[in-house]
């Protein structure tokens, strides 16, 4: 069994400063979250090629093109003369579900004496991370692993680095947009195409005067690039800009689930790569010591929700995606505007 180093994590308590006795009644009325950036992912998948579901099945094969773009096409024919039979290459693209989720935990204290209530706010907070961390997967560089995640959409992308003729001029931007779109053109790509900006590069872009014109603003304003849909987020890097066929993409998602318990049994981990290492069998001497006398094999942190009176709740999704044409996104790098 593959073995993953995690780290003990506490449950939030109504005694523990910063988790989160700052949520009773005592130390605080309200909670504000922090304030984000609008996720990216699922502006994307609204308008992507292929929305499916998994709905049970264990892998979903995705039938496309592959071959010349006239393999199909219809022929000049004469009177009496035979119509032309053609034939296509196919090709098969394989969604598989992936499966990703978070477990936090608090004392039924807390969950009587916060507001406001504990539990709600870890829901939310588990739903808003989970935006924020989909969006740095889908949009990353990170290669597929089998059976643990799908590849990130910019995995083995290089892009175009960006123009250089001038320090935040027209040009350049116009020039970095040109490099950006156009190669989804020369490849005969061009269906539902958005592009991905740092609101940091958006108001830079905004805010260039030529001849007393601010070319990019009402296109920002009015949320295109030329003519083109564009997506702003902190979640894009501050240094990029990036664009998307999504017509060429093809995503698949299963169920959702969140579940509360206060009886079920839980090893209390993390996955940060630090001890304990989870589903390790740490060894017990005659007087009960669990791990060594030293401590450098600790014990595995189980707790009984139950018998600590204390609450859990679990986040799990399946989902996947996949990219169904070669060159369906691009982007410029090294963006310093």
């Amino acid at each position: 069994m593959h073995a993953v180093i995690k780290s003990a994590i506490e449950p939030a308590a109504s005694d523990v400063a910063g988790w989160a006795a700052e949520l009773t009644e005592e130390a605080n009325q309200g909670f504000l979250d922090l304030l984000r950036g609008e996720f990216v992912t699922p502006q994307l998948w609204g308008v992507a090629g292929l929305n499916l579901n998994f709905a049970g099945n264990s892998a979903i094969n995705i039938p496309s093109r592959a071959g010349g773009e006239t393999d199909m096409s219809s022929g000049w024919t004469g009177e009496r003369d035979a119509l032309p039979v053609r034939r296509m290459t196919t090709a098969t693209q394989k969604l598989v579900p992936y499966k990703w989720g978070a477990i936090s935990t608090f004392s039924k204290e807390l969950a009587t004496r916060s507001v406001p209530q504990i539990q709600t706010l870890v829901q939310n907070a588990m739903i808003n991370d989970t935006g924020t961390k989909l969006d740095n997967d889908y949009l990353g560089e990170a290669a597929a692993v089998a059976g643990y995640n799908p590849a990130g959409i910019m995995n083995g992308v290089t892009g175009t680095a960006a123009s250089t003729g001038g320090a935040t001029t027209a040009d350049d931007m116009l020039a970095d947009l040109k490099n950006l779109i156009n190669p989804f053109y020369a490849a005969n790509l061009s269906g539902n195409i958005r592009i991905g900006i740092h609101p940091s590069n958006a108001l830079a872009m905004s805010l260039v005067l030529e001849n007393g014109v601010y070319i990019f603003s009402d296109q920002i304003s009015n949320g295109t690039l030329l003519g083109i849909p564009i997506i702003q987020s902190t979640n894009i890097p501050i240094d990029e800009l990036q664009a998307y066929v999504m017509s060429a993409q093809a995503v698949a998602m299963g169920g959702t689930t969140i579940d509360v318990s206060d009886s079920a049994t839980i090893v209390m981990i993390d996955d940060d790569g630090v001890a304990p290492d989870m589903g390790a069998e740490y060894p017990r001497d005659p007087t009960g010591q669990v791990g060594d006398a030293a401590g450098t094999i600790p014990p595995s942190p189980v707790r009984s929700l139950w018998q600590t009176e204390t609450i859990g709740v679990k986040l799990v999704q399946y989902l996947s995606w996949g990219t169904l044409r070669a060159g369906s996104v691009n982007r410029i790098t090294g963006v310093s505007y």
